[in-house]
Parts: C-alpha cells; sequence; structure tokens
C-alpha cells in the first residue's frame, strides 16, 4: 500500500532575487520526495510554518486570493489522490507518475 501525502511547505533551499522563498507543494510517495511549484513565493517572516499559511499580518497584495487559491490547489490535489488510491491506482504509480495526474 502506498503512503502519499501533500502539503504546504516554504522551499528554503532556493532563495530568490527579492530574498522571498516559493511556496511548493511538497508531495512525498512512498518515501521519495518531491515538489510542485505554487507559482508564490513569500519571505519568510511571512509564512506561518507551523499552520503552513501566510500570515495573516503580512501586507502582501492580495494576500486572500493567494490563499484562497492555495488552498484550492490542495485541495484538488489531494481529492486526485483519495481518487487514485480509491481505484487502486495510486501504489503502481512512481512520484514522476502521480506528479503527471496531478
Amino acid at each position: 500500500m502506498a503512503t502519499t501525502y501533500i502539503r504546504l511547505a516554504l522551499d528554503k533551499r532556493r532563495r530568490l532575487k527579492d530574498n522571498s522563498y516559493p511556496i511548493v507543494f511538497k508531495i512525498i510517495h512512498n518515501r521519495v520526495q518531491s515538489t510542485i511549484s505554487s507559482g508564490y513565493a513569500v519571505n519568510e517572516n511571512n509564512w506561518n510554518d507551523a499552520n503552513k499559511i501566510i500570515r495573516r499580518s503580512t501586507n502582501i497584495l492580495n494576500k486572500g486570493i493567494v490563499s484562497c487559491d492555495l488552498k484550492l490547489k490542495l485541495t484538488k490535489y489531494t481529492g486526485i489522490i483519495n481518487d487514485l488510491h480509491y481505484h487502486n491506482q495510486l501504489d503502481s504509480l512512481n512520484i514522476s507518475e502521480l506528479i503527471d495526474r496531478l
């Protein structure tokens, strides 16, 4: 049985020119890790690492839209993973094939 997790994370391995970090979807499937870019980036002090969300106190333009978009994508990806599991297809996929399905 495949063990698969997906969550939001701040990719601290890749600092951008404006000193922000990309927000990524971290996927772990059968103990292999990969990421999918969200297309958003924030400074480290604007990221709530405990709750995996953008801090409320930040003054990022369109913060509400960005937060909503991230939650929608996470829900969509989780739904696809659950659907693959329900149809017994998740176990046969490697991490690259899973990401292609997402």
